[in-house]
């Protein structure tokens, strides 16, 4: 919520052309220096309860601490600061500490502000910043910080504070030159990190957008020993699980408080669909679509306004009366064009057909609730999105789309068993059913015919799926007791009829995709009976695959 307050500070500055200087402070070893007395005082004013005070009281009075060093063990010493580390308390306490430096600026009406609401000084714990559209205000704010930290017994860093200048007006004429904090000179800095993300004088976003998907990448690779790495290791469905659980949360950090365009979306989903195609080991033209479908994955721009849409709901409900104040005042002062994220989010409720802020305001779901409108709203747009998109695509032919859906895996992942062989029998399977399985028609099709696409083991017909699977002469000892098994499966509980009834090109579609043949009627099947179907026809695929691989290997060592 700060990092929001600081961009909708940007922003406003951005559009009213007013010049912005940044402060980012850096407090050395901010918790360790915390002076007990003046903590207890301050914890005393916020007029909490005797009862509390007391208990607060006895955790930090009398303290002491011991050395150990090389098996010797010092004399006790009385610890007069620092809150306890890792304490549940201690963030709590460390606010309460500095919490009068912010209230002393803002009761000096120094720095930014949006309409009439204060967003001098965004802060969370120790990550300090000062926001002011004027250089002498700029300097003020450093000098009554630097104080209040002589006064309160803290040092902080000149080396490591950073001023930045983040929006200057064409023929602005600055006339500060040298900006001090106490007696030692502050670094005008283009670029600092501020509660996790990067905040920049320009290219703010796409830095951001870079380093999330460098942070990502990073853990995605660290998690390769595990298995996640598509062949040879985990299954898709498991790989996936990882993924979302350790991955997704890395590369979308903090983003849900900024606007993000169409360039930051493609970079960000070009990372999210290599992921997932190295997930089922697909190679990178398989479509967008079927990539994600088949695993249930959501798009990362659908990632992104379910978060943005969740956070906007955390603060309606926080009651943060600056940003609430904030969010009324931009929503009706700024129009469509605006870079404002409360415009942003606004558009993305109409989008998705939910309530607007005005109405969430009124009347807002309970966390649960939301979340579960959200993500049903947001999985109903976006699934239609996937399966127009699926419709255009020839390679996708004999995938049953209708029956795929975002969040629920295809029918191949989910009868996958949980071992290595299974896992690439089902790889094979579905690179036939995203037509991304090259036989020798598809070599012709690529060289713009000039290679022959005839069957290369038995020269007597073009080599497509159909010939691959159930024709070719030379694959049939790899095929036959897989076909026999099918056929005793669709005997035993369609009976004999219905498989004697299906032509070439419906036994093709049971072997790639069975649940197209229930579509149409044309079989009734149970899951249990498309669990086994799937299995069998995994098999058969994998076994052919096997078979041809080694005999055209045998081919080209004859033609050497």
């Amino acid at each position: 919520m700060a990092s929001l307050v600081l961009t909708e500070t940007i922003v406003e500055a951005v559009e009213n052309k007013n010049p912005l200087y940044v402060s980012f402070l850096d407090t050395q070893k901010a918790f360790d220096v915390v002076y007990h007395d003046s903590m207890k005082c301050k914890f005393f004013h916020q007029g909490v309860n005797h009862h509390i005070w007391n208990i607060v009281d006895e955790l930090y009075s009398s303290l002491t601490s011991k050395v150990s060093w090389n098996g010797v063990i010092s004399q006790e010493f009385p610890v007069l600061q620092g809150v306890r580390q890792g304490g549940i308390l201690s963030t709590g306490l460390y606010k309460l500490y500095i919490n009068d430096l912010l209230l002393l600026l803002e009761e000096a009406k120094m720095g930014t502000s949006i309409g009439t609401v204060y967003t001098g000084c965004p802060t969370v714990a120790d990550d300090l910043s000062l926001a002011s559209n004027s250089e002498h205000e700029a300097q003020s704010m450093l000098d009554i910080a630097y104080n209040y930290a002589n006064r309160e017994r803290y040092t902080i860093h000149p080396e490591k504070s950073v001023l930045m200048r983040r929006v200057m007006p064409k023929n602005y004429c600055e006339i500060v030159t040298d900006w001090k904090l106490g007696d030692e000179e502050i670094t005008l800095a283009s670029s600092a990190v501020h509660i996790g993300t990067t905040r920049a004088s320009s290219g703010e976003v796409q830095i951001n957008i870079e380093d999330r998907i460098s942070c990502a990448r990073r853990a995605f690779y660290s998690l390769t020993p595990s298995g996640l790495h598509g062949t040879n290791g985990l299954s898709p469905p498991i790989c996936m699980r990882i993924y979302s659980l350790y991955v997704i949360p890395r590369l979308l950090y903090g983003l849900e408080s900024f606007v993000l365009n169409r360039q930051h979306i493609k970079a960000l989903e070009s990372f999210h669909l290599s992921m997932l195609r190295i997930i089922q080991s697909l190679p990178q033209r398989t479509a967008k679509c079927i990539t994600y479908l088949l695993l249930g994955a959501r798009p990362i721009e659908a990632e992104i306004h379910m978060r943005c849409l969740t956070f906007l709901a955390n603060i309606i409900r926080s009651g943060n009366t600056s940003l609430n104040r904030i969010m009324d005042r931009q929503i009706c002062m700024k129009g469509k064009s605006s870079s404002s994220w409360f415009i942003y989010v606004e558009g993305l409720l109409e989008k998705y057909q939910l309530p607007s802020i005005q109405s969430l305001k009124q009347s807002l779901p309970s966390k649960e609730q939301w979340k579960t409108i959200v993500h049903s709203a947001v999985d109903k747009f976006w699934n239609q999105v996937l399966l127009n998109d699926c419709e255009d695509k020839s390679s996708l032919i004999s995938c049953n789309t209708r029956n795929l859906t975002i969040g629920k895996q295809h029918v191949i992942w989910k009868s996958l068993d949980n071992n290595m062989c299974d896992t690439k029998r089902g790889i094979v399977k579905v690179r036939i059913l995203t037509g991304t399985y090259i036989v020798q028609s598809t070599v012709s099709k690529f060289n713009q015919h000039s290679v022959d696409p005839t069957c290369q083991l038995c020269r007597s017909a073009p080599e497509d799926y159909q010939h691959m699977l159930l024709e070719c002469g030379a694959l049939l000892p790899y095929r036959k007791r897989y076909l026999k098994d099918l056929k005793s499966i669709i005997s035993q509980h369609c009976g004999l009829e219905s498989w004697s009834k299906l032509s070439l090109k419906q036994i093709l579609q049971l072997c790639i995709d069975c649940t197209c043949l229930c579509e149409n009627g044309t079989l009734i099947l149970s899951q249990s009976t498309i669990y086994d179907i799937e299995c069998v026809s995994r098999s058969l695929c994998y076994s052919v695959h096997c078979g041809r691989s080694f005999l055209l290997d045998e081919l080209n060592v004859r033609k050497r």
